[in-house]
């Protein structure tokens, strides 16, 4: 058996099981969810809020530790976990929009923030245009 060493740049992976894989001081890591530099670190220094995600390892938002791809859903208005839906499986009644998106009856399809509002004739308060 013949092992082999090399120095790959710019991407750690490989399909040859006997190869081994040094690091490459001479590479640079970048923001772009690979191992550029061969270490076993993926974006490392890039992670932002400390939650262990960077940009380029699918954080929407590394500003906030909360919000990364592994943080669960809340009805809140926000891609808390970076799939690019907000607030999925919070809309009660099918219209689009959850309580945390602004809907006010949530269990009223017809009431939500795409309404369209006029005052009544009767004068008995604000009532939905359908």
């Amino acid at each position: 058996m013949v092992t082999l060493t090399m120095t790959v740049t710019g991407n750690c992976n490989t399909a040859f099981d006997e190869v081994i894989l040094t690091r490459d001081p001479g590479v640079t890591e970048i923001n772009d969810g690979i191992d550029n530099d061969c270490d076993g670190l993926i974006d490392e220094g890039f992670d932002i809020d400390g939650d262990g995600y960077s940009a380029g390892q699918g954080d929407c938002d590394d500003s906030n530790a909360a919000i990364n791809p592994d943080a669960t859903e809340l009805d809140d208005g926000i891609d808390n976990n970076c799939d690019g839906s907000i607030d999925e499986g919070f809309d009660a009644d099918g219209d689009g929009f959850s309580s945390g998106q602004g809907d006010c009856d949530d269990t009223d399809a017809s009431l939500n923030p795409d309404s369209e509002w006029y005052s009544d004739e009767d004068g008995d308060g604000l009532e939905i245009l359908v």
